[in-house]
């Protein structure tokens, strides 16, 4: 057993869309921050935020307005 603490995130640079934890799979665990700093370093997809971890992000990375949309992504991880 690894603890991967910081590199956790780098295994979606490798193609997986969850994790498997503690006999759970999770991906709503995900901090809504750190999904917002995967997409600004393009390690995952706008649509991957959205569909996969239920962050709704608004703005974008190339002017730096890329921004949590608290709201819509309380409202999206609620409906699951």
């Amino acid at each position: 057993e690894h603890n991967l603490g910081e590199e956790q995130s780098r295994i979606f640079e490798a193609g997986a869309s969850a994790m498997l934890i503690g006999n759970y799979l999770t991906t709503l665990g995900r901090e809504p921050e750190a999904v917002l700093e995967d997409v600004a370093e393009k390690f995952v997809t706008r649509a991957t935020a959205e569909e996969v971890y239920g962050v709704v992000l608004t703005g974008n990375a190339e002017d730096g307005s890329l921004a949590i949309d608290g709201d819509a992504t309380r409202e999206r991880r609620a409906g699951r």
